[in-house]
């Protein structure tokens, strides 16, 4: 983010960010997908980025994916540096899913229930089973090769909605309560 500055230009900015936001809190915007962002140096940044790049000393190199899946939870031990497709292997199920598992769908044609996984950019069918309870074991099992997390296709109930800005102070008063910040 700082890359080109000269080392005077740096310690200026810190400074100037320091003398502004020491112990105050910062980045408490909720972008629309419900994960805390805020400006730095005129530009929005997510705070799980900034989050570990303050632990590692570095920017993360690709996504962060967060293990639970709760955008809100930005603690160390929930963050993982991941490449985009490896970060869908922890996607939660599809709001418009109907059978219950991921990647599991009743076809009429064949009337059974049919299984099928990315694999190498590439949907690959897992084959048509009678009874959902077996589509969905070689659904998990076909996972389990991929290195899928186990998290993935868990129904998750996070809040992921916009939050105008006369709410963001009373939102970031709730969450200190209960975190204790």
């Amino acid at each position: 983010m700082f890359a080109g500055k000269s080392e005077q230009a740096r310690r200026k900015t810190f400074a100037c960010w320091n003398g502004r936001f020491a112990e105050k809190q910062t980045l408490i915007g909720i972008d629309s997908c419900g994960y805390y962002q805020g400006p730095i140096n005129g530009q929005y940044v997510k705070t799980h980025r900034v989050a570990w790049a303050l632990h590692l000393g570095q920017w993360p190199l690709h996504e962060i994916n967060h293990i639970n899946g709760d955008p809100r939870d930005n603690r160390i031990s929930n963050l993982r540096d991941v490449e985009h497709q490896v970060c869908h292997h922890n996607a939660a199920r599809a709001k418009n899913n109907r059978s219950g598992a991921s990647g599991v769908f009743w076809n009429r044609r064949m009337q059974g229930w049919q299984a099928s996984i990315r694999r190498g950019g590439k949907n690959q069918c897992l084959g048509t089973f009678r009874t959902l309870e077996q589509v969905a074991a070689a659904r998990k099992e076909a996972e389990r090769e991929l290195n899928y997390h186990p998290n993935h296709g868990e129904p998750r109930n996070f809040v992921r909605c916009f939050i105008p800005c006369r709410d963001r102070v009373k939102v970031q008063t709730e969450r200190c309560a209960e975190t204790g910040c």
